[in-house]
């Protein structure tokens, strides 16, 4: 649990970072890398989430993860289009989508196919994001 509590903390930060970062300047060293850990720590959370719930019997380990998928593609869809074309905190979302959908299509087809449904969704937001021109903000 506080494991759970520490990521959370530290997707908070991240996701600060993220939008406080600008691709205008050197993209690659600042805004890049902050957006890529604020994306793999908003899977990681609902991951957690998705675990504690499920580990503790709260809820069925197929409810957990349906938790964790939706969990985790909201807040995605929310940083990826206030971030504009920064499209690294998407990809790191897509990138642990990805890897759910892989480590459940022997046993769990239906869990493979919400992971890469979600993955659509933060793609989706990617690039309409892209499409837009919009470009982050700092704040």
């Amino acid at each position: 649990m506080l494991a759970t509590a520490q990521i959370r903390a530290m997707l908070v930060l991240a996701v600060w970072a993220a939008l406080r970062s600008s691709p205008r300047i050197e993209p690659w060293l600042g805004a890049a890398p902050v957006a890529l850990c604020a994306g793999w720590l908003t899977a990681a959370a609902w991951v957690a989430l998705g675990v504690l719930l499920g580990g503790h019997g709260l809820i069925g380990g197929t409810a957990a993860a349906a938790v964790a998928l939706a969990g985790a593609a909201v807040p995605a869809v929310a940083v990826q289009l206030r971030l504009g074309r920064a499209p690294l905190c998407g990809a790191g979302v897509i990138r642990a989508f990805a890897g759910v959908a892989v480590a459940n299509a022997g046993q769990r087809l239906p869990l493979a196919l919400d992971a890469l449904a979600a993955a659509a969704v933060v793609l989706g937001a990617m690039l309409w994001a892209a499409r837009q021109g919009r470009t982050a903000v700092a704040s």
